[in-house]
């Protein structure tokens, strides 16, 4: 049975090396003696990652929720099942955890514009107790710049179409041009006949 130790900070090395976690996001909790042993449903540990801390509303979805749930205590295996993640009592998204990992975003328009504390809530199961992760700031902005960028596309959706009917003009123009030299070369044939 291999060290807790060795799989806490190697879970967090990666996630420190891959940018996920910053130093701040470890709490005390995850450097638990590896001497300890457990018998019973044993401790879990529940960190939390945001990839960014504002959010426009009606753009929610572009958030992503990183968990990683650890074994408080020596474990052949990483905590299994799902993780919550909530804004006070609304719960945002839910992750399934792989390997003690998992990741989810909440759906768009998920939370009106406002500033927010979340947290990432491990309910447990057979093998492992609950826990809560460190609370993170989220701020859900008013959408002004999103609504700004829709006028832009409506803007360049009218420019293209005006673009599109002066191309039209202009192949209409040149048929008619096209006619009109056909309609004097008849004519002039017409006048060299006998």
């Amino acid at each position: 049975m291999r060290s807790h130790r060795g799989l806490v900070f190697g879970v967090i090395a990666a996630a420190l090396t891959a940018g996920v976690l910053t130093s701040a996001f470890v709490r005390p909790e995850a450097k638990l003696a590896a001497a300890e042993t457990c018998y019973g449903p044993c401790n879990s540990v529940t960190l939390l990652s945001l990839s960014r801390t504002e959010v426009f509303y009606g753009d929610e979805h572009d958030e992503t929720f990183t968990v990683f749930v650890l074994a408080g205590f020596r474990s052949a295996d990483p905590p299994t099942g799902t993780v919550a993640v909530k804004a006070q009592a609304t719960t945002l998204c839910t992750a399934t955890l792989h390997h003690g990992i998992g990741t989810c975003s909440p759906a768009a328009r998920a939370l009106p514009a406002g500033f927010y504390r979340v947290a990432a809530v491990y309910g447990g199961n057979s093998s492992f107790g609950g826990s809560t992760s460190a609370r993170h700031d989220l701020t859900v902005l008013r959408g002004i710049r999103r609504r700004f960028a829709h006028v832009a596309d409506s803007r360049a959706r009218v420019a293209h179409e005006r673009a599109r009917l002066e191309h039209e003009r202009a192949r209409l123009e040149h048929e008619r041009a096209r006619l009109e030299h056909e309609r004097v070369r008849m004519e002039h044939e017409a006048g060299r006949e006998p």
